[in-house]
């Protein structure tokens, strides 16, 4: 079985961040898919396919608390953000709060794109970016977590990544969780207020 892939989809760099990054499973991914790219191209050896030039898929931030995974994460990203609370530097809100009122504090809260703390550089802006690929703590929705949902505290953080993919506009924001993810969550954001 052959795929073909498109010369025109993969000639622009690619800049992309992760949040929840974990130990850097998409970034891998990615670097996968490069060399993917550049072996199908070679094995082409057709003059077009050798004249593109591999995709440029370049990791320019990640977002993680573990100190141990931002360790890991130093080697894969330009930039390695904390915590992704600090761009939320006045959030205010309740367990009990309606998901309306989390989301309404939410988005009062996010900063302007301002400085954070990169365990890279010490204070960073976000970089520009075209894609991201983040996965938010499934405890909230997994059995194991006991499917609180939106009403688990964890998933204020599902709230904080929303609204940073709104502010900081990729054309496209890939979320992934387990099982039992209530995706009616992510619907309709920017039109909520």
């Amino acid at each position: 079985m052959g795929f073909a892939l498109s010369g025109s989809l993969l000639s622009v760099p690619i800049h992309f961040s992760t949040h929840f990054s974990g130990i850097g499973c998409a970034e891998q991914a990615v670097s996968l898919v490069a060399e993917a790219y550049r072996s199908c191209a070679f094995a082409e050896k057709s003059e077009t396919a050798l004249s593109r030039s591999s995709p440029s898929l370049k990791c320019v931030s990640c977002c993680e608390i573990n100190v141990a995974c931002q360790k890991v994460l130093a080697g894969q990203a330009e930039h390695v953000f904390m915590d992704i609370e600090a761009a939320f530097p006045t959030i205010q809100v309740q367990a009990t709060d309606s998901l309306e009122k989390k989301w309404k504090a939410v988005r009062a809260a996010l900063a302007p794109q301002s400085l954070r703390r990169c365990a890279t550089h010490f204070l960073c802006r976000q970089p520009l970016i075209s894609l991201d690929v983040s996965g938010s703590p499934c405890q909230p929705w997994s059995r194991a977590g006991r499917g609180k949902g939106m009403a688990d505290s964890r998933s204020l953080l599902l709230l904080m990544w929303a609204a940073l993919m709104l502010q900081l506009k990729p054309a496209i924001a890939v979320h992934e969780n387990v099982v039992g993810f209530d995706t009616s969550v992510l619907q309709d954001w920017d039109v909520r207020e």
